[in-house]
């Protein structure tokens, strides 16, 4: 029987381990206040791929019959490392330099990838037995940590990656190239599993190494800045965030051209972290060019084009552009409802449209986005959480419109709720509980107001802030 090396290995032997960071296109967390959604570290994608980018490469027939040949040769490596036939490895990663250096140039980074894969198979293919065991061992330890990352267990992943660095250090080098993509694999579990001090600490050691390597212009430093931006939004500090999202925006667009999506995803981000950090001006400008270059690659109805606009709705919204802030989040949602799994996304389109249009002065309009949160919450398996905050927020909506019976039953239904889940004293509870009694005083029940009790303060039905 053929023992093979798994793919989601290659990155272990091949160089370049390129993970979804934290843009990367996926679906937004929250309602798209900080960057899109970070995907689990890839234990295992290749991602020293040695072929040309749309930046540098001119589709002449040429051109694409070397990519064509580029393609065969990498493809050709990767199976003969996938079966540890290093050897081999080494002889199609020779070929394809020459190719590397005739498509990209003798200083591109793709070149450098390339020799520095083919370095990788040279040290694999003069391991002895007993090394060769190890690095099989190393093997199966990368494909539990896919295995945990796939289930969200990141501690686990954490700690057979700690388990086996000192392997990965003895085989290739306490300072090789693969020791530094280890380290930013660890960091990235560190991040993941909530260690932020920590991942930080790792990601900058590991940059150290990745500079000495591959250089100052590489997909790596571009994802190791982006990872160091959400550690830097998650501990609150916007300086550095908005620091490193900078540096990783300025890379994609070194390493991929300003047309190319993976910079507007970068843009995305960097936009965002402006929005979080008050700068609502620049994160529209930043914005605008992101949603642009999507909208022109993707087309009007993509998902991604999406998430542009209602991180457009928002910045607009930051600036007191309440129309362009609301025909953005509208079309945002009529892209979310095509999808057929975009409920998720549909709700943060939902949230941002009812504050826009409160905020706007138009709690009649606000009010049937805010039902339709209200029933899709409902669904949601969490003992009526978050069924009870929507319903919190509907109530203000109808005390602006002076429909205080409506209201006050909404309250009172989120009230049992958090008083149930959160306990009587709980600032949630407490001021729903007032907001009653001021609904019920409005509505003239002056019964129902005594019953619920309860510190009154005067009413100003001020809609909680839509992106908490």
């Amino acid at each position: 029987m053929t023992l093979r090396m798994e793919s989601w290995m290659l990155s272990l032997l091949v160089g370049l381990v390129i993970v979804a960071g934290c843009s990367t296109d996926a679906t937004p967390v929250a309602q798209q206040q900080t960057p899109e959604k970070p995907q689990p570290p890839a234990a295992v994608q290749s991602a020293s791929t040695p072929l040309p980018s749309a930046k540098t490469v001119a589709p002449s027939p040429e051109a694409e019959a070397a990519i064509k040949q580029l393609q065969q040769l990498y493809n050709q490596a990767s199976t003969a490392e996938t079966e540890f036939r290093f050897p081999e490895a080494v002889n199609y990663w020779k070929q394809t330099l020459v190719l590397l250096e005739k498509i990209h140039g003798p200083g591109s980074w793709q070149l450098r990838n390339g020799k520095l894969a083919l370095a990788t198979a040279e040290t694999q293919s003069g391991f002895s037995s007993q090394q060769l065991e190890r690095l099989k061992s190393l093997v199966a330890a990368q494909k539990e940590i896919a295995e945990r990352l796939s289930v969200g267990d990141y501690a686990t992943g954490l700690k057979i990656a700690r388990q086996t660095a000192p392997a990965t250090s003895d085989l290739f080098g306490s300072d090789s190239w693969m020791k530094a993509k280890q380290d930013v694999q660890c960091a990235r579990l560190e991040q993941m599993a909530g260690n932020t001090d920590e991942a930080v600490r790792m990601f900058q050691a590991a940059s150290g190494q990745i500079l000495q390597h591959a250089g100052t212009v590489h997909p790596e430093l571009e994802t190791i800045h982006a990872y160091l931006a959400e550690c830097f939004t998650q501990s609150g500090n916007s300086r550095m965030a908005l620091a490193n999202f900078s540096k990783a925006t300025a890379l994609a667009e070194s390493l991929w051209g300003s047309n190319s999506l993976q910079f507007a995803s970068r843009a995305n981000d960097l936009g965002v972290s402006y929005n979080t950090a008050g700068d609502y001006s620049t994160s529209v400008r930043i914005l605008r060019v992101s949603e642009s270059i999507r909208l022109k690659s993707l087309g009007e109805s993509h998902p991604l084009v999406a998430h542009s606009r209602l991180n457009l709705s928002i910045a607009y919204m930051g600036i007191g552009e309440m129309q362009l802030a609301y025909d953005f989040v509208k079309q945002a949602e009529a892209i979310f409802r095509s999808m057929p799994s975009g409920q998720d996304l549909l709700v943060q389109a939902l949230r941002q449209k009812s504050a826009t249009l409160m905020l706007s002065g138009n709690p009649d309009q606000a009010e049937l986005p805010l039902a339709e949160l209200v029933k899709i919450a409902e669904t949601a398996n969490d003992g009526g959480r978050l069924a009870a905050e929507y319903k919190y927020r509907l109530a203000v909506c109808l005390g602006r419109q002076g429909k205080f019976t409506e209201a006050s039953d909404l309250l009172q239904k989120a009230l049992e709720v958090r008083s149930q889940l959160l306990g009587a004293n709980n600032a949630d509870t407490v001021k729903t509980r007032e907001l009653l009694v001021q609904m019920l005083d409005r509505a003239n029940q002056p019964t129902r107001a005594a019953e619920a009790g309860g510190s009154v303060r005067p009413a100003s039905f001020t809609m909680p802030d839509s992106n908490k």
